[in-house]
Formats: structure tokens, C-alpha cells, sequence
């Protein structure tokens, strides 16, 4: 990638700082979901018991029945994220330090007259391999891509 003119690694710039926001995003996401979901669906099952309890010959008996099935089956879905949940809120927080890294870069690039960028592009490079590193596709929700970004899908850039 050496040798961006100045619009070209700014357009780069913006284009890796929006990715690795969406990344951070993403982790915050599915740590909030994995935090909240299975206790929400646990007090909703506990209400809707107490209540079938209380009117055991409701008309609803079979509708709340499948709901219930169906909750457990996205509590189900959610457990085996429980162990790195607190993964996925570190990961989100140094991405949101890598997003400004780049953000900070990219107005340092803006407000220069310089014509060489090569040091820039190297932070760039570093900040970018620090983001991969540590990026998961393994989210909530997630649409895996092979070989592409994962954070938005897009294909990576052969590193220098």
C-alpha cells in the first residue's frame, strides 16, 4: 500500500476507521444481548408460570406454551457466548481506542501539507493488524465471510 497520495489514504482512513467502529459496535452488541437476554427471558418465564398457575384452564395454555419453547430456544442460542462475555466488552473498548488512533490520523493527515505519507501509512498498517488481531467473527447475529474483514465483510488488503 506504500505510496497513497494524500486523498487516497485519507479515503483509506475513513474507510478503516468506519470498519473498525462497526467491529466495535458489533462486540458491545452481543456483550449487552449475552448480558441481558437470558435474565429477561428468565423473569418473563417465571411471571408467565406464576400466571398459568394462578388461571391453570387459560385459553392461551398452548399459545404461552410455544412462546416459552421458543424463548428457551433463543436463551438456548445465546449460552454458548457466555464464557467470553466479558471478551466481547474488552475487545469492544480497545477497538474504540484503535477507531480514534485512526480518527486522530486521519486529521493529522488532513491538516498537512506534506506529500509523503509512508509513516502514516505505516500506523495505519500497525493500528489495522492490532484490530484483526483481536476481532472475532464468532458474534451475535454475525454473517461470516471467508478471507473478508470481520467486521463489515469487505475483503482485507495484503498487509506490506
Amino acid at each position: 500500500m506504500a505510496g497513497l497520495s494524500k486523498d487516497q489514504l485519507l479515503k483509506e482512513l475513513a474507510t478503516n476507521g468506519y470498519n473498525v467502529g462497526f467491529g466495535a459496535k458489533k462486540n458491545f452488541a452481543t456483550y449487552d444481548i449475552i448480558s441481558k437476554v437470558p435474565g429477561f427471558i428468565s423473569l418473563i418465564g417465571l411471571l408467565i408460570g406464576v400466571g398459568q398457575l394462578a388461571y391453570p384452564d387459560g385459553p392461551f395454555d398452548i399459545t404461552i406454551s410455544t412462546v416459552l419453547i421458543m424463548a428457551s430456544i433463543v436463551g438456548m442460542t445465546i449460552t454458548p457466548f457466555l464464557n467470553d462475555r466479558e471478551k466481547y466488552n474488552e475487545n469492544g473498548i480497545k477497538m474504540t481506542g484503535y477507531f480514534n488512533k485512526l480518527r486522530q490520523l486521519y486529521l493529522k493527515v488532513k491538516s498537512s501539507s506534506a506529500t509523503d505519507f509512508e509513516s502514516e501509512e505505516r500506523e495505519m498498517e500497525t493500528i489495522m493488524n492490532q484490530f484483526y488481531s483481536i476481532n472475532s467473527s464468532n458474534q451475535i447475529f454475525a454473517v461470516r465471510s471467508r478471507g473478508a474483514c470481520r467486521a463489515c465483510g469487505r475483503s482485507r488488503r495484503s498487509g506490506s
